[in-house]
């Protein structure tokens, strides 16, 4: 997990507010890089940029959309990089840019959010503990399989079984709202 170290000239509201907006910018991220190491990346240099840039930032207009442009021209970076490195394409701009257009569909990510933390808590601790250690803190699954005491495909199986459970419980919550 990164940490934010602003300096002294920022004003603590600019400050409080960016803090406030990281587990959003961490799933925004995570959406655009579909990792959580690359994210982990995106979410730096956003973050980064956004405390060079804070004296351009109109106070009162809406921080959450301006970082978040950031992250999502950061992300387009990232993937431009990662593309050349393996010599091609792999990231539609179009694409890129429809995922990035976050203020438009921010309601749906907030639903489908809350959606994913009400349908987390309804799995067992073991498995909420599981899901979190692969897809929160990025661990392998062959990492996990050993502190399991059980072949990696079979706890691949089970990380499936638990993905699709989540999914059907978020798309049941989602038809409700």
């Amino acid at each position: 997990m990164h940490v934010l170290r602003t300096s002294d000239s920022l004003p603590s509201d600019f400050e409080s507010e960016l803090a406030g907006l990281q587990p959003q910018l961490r799933y925004f991220a995570l959406s655009l890089t579909g990792s959580m190491h690359d994210a982990e990346e995106v979410i730096q240099n956003a973050n980064r940029i956004a405390i060079e840039k804070a004296g351009e930032f109109e106070k009162g207009s809406n921080l959450k959309a301006w970082l978040f442009k950031i992250a999502s021209l950061q992300a387009k970076s990232f993937h431009r990089n990662q593309s050349r490195k393996r010599g091609f394409e792999i990231v539609d701009d179009d694409l890129l840019k429809s995922i990035s257009e976050e203020p438009e569909q921010e309601d749906a990510f907030e639903k489908e959010r809350a959606a994913l933390l009400s349908c987390l808590e309804q799995l067992r601790p073991a498995h909420q503990e599981l899901i979190t250690a692969r897809y929160v803190h990025g661990r392998k699954v062959s990492e996990l399989a050993v502190e399991q005491e059980i072949l990696p495909n079979a706890l691949a199986q089970k990380l499936f079984r638990i993905r699709n459970r989540l999914a059907d419980c978020i798309e049941s919550r989602l038809k409700e709202s």
